[in-house]
């Protein structure tokens, strides 16, 4: 989980939104975590923000939660300051992508190997004891937002 969580992190560090699809500058940007949250995720990615300083050309990041993927998905649609949704693993059942806003701009990283080929922009596997990040380039292209080169350089740190 904490190594998920840094990967969240370090991905709103080399992932580049159109003005347009964010919030005014004055306002914050939402992290959504979906799910029932039983090993502390927000906590640890609110911490892991914080402590990085970490913000969205130039806005800061809140992180909310919420426990339905109905939820996140009438939320996706409404609140545009959301432009990542992290779908825990006790969500997978009832996840379903085509729900979720059509927007550019919104990133969804699936945790678990339920979410691998279901059209999330990322996903994580854990096998033998290593994280495995999944990251799809070409739904990030197809939602506008723009990949750093250097984030493949940290190859290490997306496989520990």
């Amino acid at each position: 989980v904490n190594l998920e969580a840094a990967v969240v992190v370090r991905s709103i560090h080399h992932f580049s939104w159109l003005p347009e699809h964010l919030p005014p500058v004055d306002q914050n940007v939402v992290i959504l975590v979906v799910g029932p949250d039983n090993c502390l995720f927000k906590e640890r990615l609110s911490f892991l923000i914080e402590l990085s300083d970490a913000k969205v050309q130039g806005r800061r990041v809140n992180v909310k939660t919420t426990e339905s993927f109905e939820d996140a998905a009438k939320l996706s649609r409404q609140d545009k300051q959301i432009i990542y949704i992290v779908a825990l693993k006790t969500v997978s059942d009832h996840w379903d992508t085509s729900k979720l806003a059509k927007r550019g701009g919104l990133v969804v990283f699936g945790q678990g190997d339920s979410y691998l080929k279901r059209g999330l922009a990322m996903s994580s596997v854990v096998q033998n004891n290593r994280l495995r990040v999944s990251i799809n380039f070409r739904k990030l292209k197809n939602k506008a937002i723009k990949v750093d080169d250097n984030l493949l350089s940290y190859r290490q740190i997306l496989l520990q």
